[in-house]
């Protein structure tokens, strides 16, 4: 409808494919108006796929990628992890639109890690990533942390972080693909506990990582982040010049623990645990909030929340039993918690915090 000055205004939101669209505006009510018709370009963004280094620097693996499962390259290979053990760099892609005069980031667009079959098909099982999707930030960045299943049975998988809003006109989200190959060496030292664990930046990681081996030492990678030896023999602690921390030890009775206390640095995180011949890498996780609904007496995921009236919420502030819906947020916090952790969590990789319930 107009307002009081005869001006109307509407926004045109393209299909999630490159084209053009068209759209016609006339006033029905009067039909002596001519009809405007408009006529939008709509491109694809651009999408740039890059590693994170010390502090907030990002180095660039693969400018332009984006593309569809069917039409875009097989992307950078990194340095190889065995199964059950993380990439050595957390990775990320930049979603950007071009403009006459640079690129403007584009903040907001939904973000998923998946990795590849033989096939090139997305498979589960495959490969965990930290977080299981995300967002771009500010700057048009997402960035993950992959760790290899402990099964996988591939000489490389390949992996992509898709958009999945956007086609990228072969009928598969638009994305940026790249490749970890999958060692077959024999361990030299392995992580027995605390991989994949989830964690607050500025605050110690809640496990501690144990391993198995002999002498090794573990490396920061992000300012702030620190390292002290809880079990096992010490051989040296020291501090670099760029703040970065490596501390050397070495097994008691084939067992050592270390613990991290993590700065401010936004998550996902990988840190190094090396011994002269062979990398390996620990990967810590931010929390994740899943909103599930209560349906065929299961408890299954919802995009979406249930708008509920003020009248259906009762003094207490929680929806009654009679309501359309119940709705439960699970945060999902320790990856790999203590036996009997808070409510007895389930034997899983994830232990579940209910915030919410009903």
């Amino acid at each position: 409808m107009t307002d009081g000055g005869g001006y109307a205004a509407a926004r045109l939101m393209p299909v999630n494919r490159a084209g053009t669209v068209t759209a016609t505006v006339s006033a029905p009510a009067h039909p002596e108006a001519e009809a405007l018709t408009f006529t939008c370009n709509v491109r694809l963004p651009r999408v740039d796929l890059f590693q994170v280094d010390w502090g907030a620097t990002h180095v660039s693996l693969n400018e332009d990628c984006g593309g569809g499962r069917t039409t875009s390259g097989p992307g950078p290979a990194m340095w190889p992890a065995r199964p059950g053990e993380a990439c050595s760099k957390v990775l990320g892609i930049r979603v950007t639109d071009l403009v006459e005069d640079g690129q403007i980031p584009v903040e907001g667009v939904e973000v998923r890690p998946v990795a590849l079959d033989a096939f090139g098909n997305p498979a589960a099982g495959l490969a965990e990533f930290l977080p299981s999707r995300g967002r771009t930030d500010a700057a048009g960045k997402a960035c993950f942390a992959t760790v290899l299943a402990p099964g996988v049975d591939l000489p490389e998988l390949r992996i992509r972080f898709e958009l999945p809003a956007i086609d990228a006109g072969d009928g598969t989200p638009l994305g940026c693909a790249w490749r970890l190959p999958v060692s077959g060496e024999p361990w030299l030292t392995k992580v027995i506990g605390g991989q994949s664990q989830v964690a607050l930046p500025g605050r110690t990681v809640p496990g501690a990582v144990v391993f198995t081996g002999g002498e090794t030492y573990l490396t920061t990678t992000q300012p702030g982040d620190a390292l002290s030896l809880e079990y096992g023999n010490p051989v040296s602690n020291v501090t670099h010049p760029d703040g970065s921390q490596t501390l050397t030890f070495s097994t008691q009775e084939d067992l050592a623990r270390v613990r991290i206390q993590l700065g401010d640095a936004p998550l996902p995180r990988v840190l190094g645990l090396s011994n002269e011949t062979y990398t390996t890498t620990v990967a810590i996780g931010p929390p994740e909030v899943e909103f599930l609904a209560h349906a065929e007496d299961a408890w299954k995921p919802v995009s979406a929340l249930p708008v509920v009236s003020d009248e259906d919420v009762t003094g207490t502030g929680v929806v009654p039993e009679d309501a359309r819906f119940r709705v439960r947020a699970e945060v999902y916090w320790l990856r790999h918690p203590p036996v009997g952790g808070v409510d007895n969590p389930p034997p899983a990789n994830k232990s579940r915090f209910f915030v919410a319930d009903k």
